[in-house]
This record gives C-alpha cells, sequence and structure tokens, in this order.
C-alpha cells in the first residue's frame, strides 16, 4: 500500500496551455509536423485550446481567461503560421524557471514583408530591433506573440482586456498623428509599466512566418546584422562571464560572452547555455563565474564550458578558493572582506552572489569527469588559477 509520509500535496493542475488562435486557414505539413515536435519537459501537463474566427485580441483574452481557470503556470502562444524549433517550449520554459523576474520570453519570427523584419522590439514607434546575433538571449520592450511564453500569474497583475488593438486618427497644430498598437505590443507595454517583470527574446530560436496561402517562408535577411556568419566572428578565445574586462591571451583577443548587457558583452546569452557548437574554441576561459552556480548545477555548467574545448585546447578556470578562506577562519582573521566576498561573494549586484563553495580538488576531479587532463594550478591568496587539457580522444 502506497503512504504518502510527508503528507505531499499531489496536484493535476495544468502546467501549460498552449494557445493557438486561427482564423481557419489550412496549415502546412511542416507546421503539423513542428506542432506534433512541440513537447513540455518532463511530467508538464499540456492543455491546448483553438479560437477560431476570432479577432486575434479577443482570442488571446479568451485564451488567458482560461489559462487562469486552469491554474496553469504558463501560456504559450502558436500561431497557425509560424513553424517553431521542436525544443521551444522545453527551452523557453526553462527560461522562465530559471529567472522568477522573467514574465515573458519568446522566440524569433519575422514579419511578411519584403525585406522581412524581426517582430523583435526595444520602445514602441521605432521599428523592429536589429542589432543582436543568432543565440543571444536579452531584455526587449515587444515581441511578436505567435512563438511566446507567459507566466499565467501576470494576468492577476494587469486589469482585462489583456490584449487590445488600438487605433487612433488625430491632429495636433496640424499635424497629422495615426497611431496602430497592436494586442501583443498593447499587453506587453502593460507588463512593463503594471507589474515588475521583464520581457526576453530567446535569439537562439529562430522561427519561419509561411504564407499559407502561398507557402512562401518569411525569415532573417541572409545579410542582416543578425546572420551575421558565426565562423568569421568566434575567434579562438572565449572569455564566459567576461563582466567589463576586454581579455587578450596568446595575444588573441577574447570572445566576450555575458548575460549582462552593460558590460557591452560580443554575445548577449545565459553561459549555461551557449549558442556555440562543440569543439569551437582553443581556450576557453573564466574568471569568477563557476561559484555563482549551485552544488546541483555547477558541474552541468562546466560541462556545458568543456564541450566547447577543441581537442588540444584547453579549459582555464579562476576561482576563489574556499579552502583559503577556511584556514583564514580558523585562524579568527575575517577582517579582510576577501573572506566573506569568497563565502558569499561581493554583492554588489543582482548576480554577485556565490552559490558553491570549491577547492582545487573538487574542481580537478570534475574536468577529469568531463575527459580534460588538469596540467597546473596556481594559489595565489584567495585565487585559484587552474588549467587543464583535452586529448584528441576525448
Amino acid at each position: 500500500m502506497f503512504t504518502n509520509p510527508q503528507n505531499m500535496q499531489v496536484s493535476s493542475k495544468s502546467g501549460v496551455l498552449i494557445g493557438i488562435p486561427t482564423l481557419g486557414r489550412p496549415v502546412s505539413l511542416e507546421w503539423a509536423s513542428a506542432y506534433k515536435s512541440l513537447n513540455p519537459p518532463i511530467n508538464y501537463n499540456m492543455t491546448v485550446m483553438q479560437v477560431n474566427g476570432q479577432p486575434v485580441a479577443v482570442a488571446r483574452n479568451a485564451m488567458a481567461r482560461e489559462a487562469l481557470r486552469l491554474e496553469a503556470k504558463y501560456l504559450f502562444f502558436l500561431g497557425d503560421d509560424v513553424i517553431v524549433p521542436p525544443h521551444t517550449l522545453k527551452q523557453l520554459i526553462f527560461r522562465l524557471e530559471s529567472d522568477s523576474n522573467i514574465g515573458v520570453v519568446g522566440g524569433v519570427y519575422c514579419s511578411k514583408s519584403n525585406p522581412p523584419a524581426p517582430l523583435v522590439f526595444r520602445g514602441n514607434g521605432q521599428g523592429s530591433y536589429w542589432d543582436w546575433k543568432i543565440g543571444e538571449y536579452f531584455e526587449v520592450t515587444g515581441l511578436g506573440m505567435d512563438a511566446t511564453l507567459i507566466r499565467t500569474s501576470i494576468f492577476n497583475e494587469i486589469p482585462e482586456p489583456w490584449f487590445k488593438t488600438e487605433d487612433s486618427d488625430g491632429f495636433a497644430e496640424g499635424i497629422n498623428k495615426a497611431e496602430q498598437t497592436t494586442e501583443d505590443l498593447y499587453f506587453l507595454k502593460k507588463v512593463s509599466s503594471k507589474t515588475g517583470y521583464s520581457i526576453f527574446c530567446d535569439a537562439s530560436l529562430i522561427c519561419d512566418h509561411v504564407d499559407v496561402f502561398s507557402g512562401n517562408k518569411f525569415t532573417l535577411p541572409a545579410k542582416s546584422l543578425p546572420t551575421r556568419v558565426a565562423a568569421k566572428e568566434v575567434k579562438q578565445v572565449i572569455d564566459i562571464g567576461c563582466g567589463p574586462l576586454k581579455l587578450e591571451i596568446e595575444d588573441v583577443k577574447a570572445l566576450r560572452v555575458d548575460i549582462r548587457e552593460d558590460v557591452k558583452p560580443d554575445y548577449r546569452c545565459d553561459v549555461r547555455s551557449l549558442p556555440f557548437a562543440d569543439f569551437t574554441f582553443d581556450i576557453v576561459y573564466s574568471s569568477h563565474v563557476l561559484e555563482h552556480f549551485s552544488r546541483g548545477e555547477w558541474k552541468d555548467v562546466l560541462k556545458e564550458w568543456v564541450r566547447l574545448v577543441k581537442p588540444k585546447g584547453k579549459i582555464i578556470l579562476n576561482l576563489p578558493n574556499i579552502t583559503w578562506a577556511a584556514r583564514r577562519i580558523v585562524e579568527d582573521n575575517i577582517i579582510d572582506e576577501d573572506v566573506l566576498n569568497v563565502l558569499y561573494g561581493a554583492q554588489s549586484y543582482a548576480y554577485d552572489f556565490h552559490y558553491n563553495g570549491l577547492t582545487p580538488e573538487r574542481v580537478e576531479l570534475a574536468l577529469r569527469e568531463l575527459g580534460m587532463k588538469p596540467i597546473s594550478c596556481e594559489l595565489s591568496s584567495y585565487n585559484m588559477k587552474i588549467e587543464a587539457v583535452r586529448g584528441l580522444d576525448s
């Protein structure tokens, strides 16, 4: 007989509601195949709702109400003419599960125009936002809504209607002022102004926007800023979690990667999921980043970094040495602020907190488990610098 010793609450609520607003147009076999492949993460209940023949704002409002009624955690909008990558739902749920400050996250698809323009915006009335690269992850003010995931709890913070198409025509001092706000930008403007949530674009999810009658696909123009050829930009050295520094190793300028846009990295992305192919870099470098991930996560993060190392390439890790801090504590010498910084981080901004304590032995063992061979460990005050190489057969 099964017993529940912890008296745990067992719930069968919907994890995600997939909302498909449609005018009843035919869908392509490619769209149907992509939709069929759109599976949620393990142990996630999924409900599908279609609203047929209604204005899109009406359809989206109805789906939001249904998501609240079902107590679904997330609402995912999928257009009947947008073909998404198979892992889209898992990826977007991962994004929101990883950061409770983000309320809306979506992939990229383009307008049905010539040339196509990405439905990605920073500021209303300024057109599409182009200054990004495929694979980046960055904050925006607006997105097209047909490949987008929303925290359902947002709808409790904003009064209805959540979605509304607004048209206005007027004259001011003889100047014609005609404005239109689509239902998606209307909603996202409310998210920005009425809640504390951020809106993010995951540009690793590039979708096709299809004209269902002609079969034409609209996607990013080949010579646009986002589609700059990665091979021409990717350098032999990558600095993961670069911060404001501009690193050179062995006379090679490092490709700078960070989630913080204010440090102006080359790629804005979550360092747990990097938009580069396996075995891309001769040197993978990171300084004081790995300790910012929990004890249950840091080895997975390190595994993501190690996969980028070329055969015969190396990884260089600068990390705070908790052994050094422990010795200072035993000596009753914690006046030095570095001791507390090693343990807890400097705590000078949102990401600057430590969730793990690392020693040379722990890091070297983890590298060996990932097929790397540690070759040096330099200890200097609170810092340890560990280098490891990848063999030809690993």
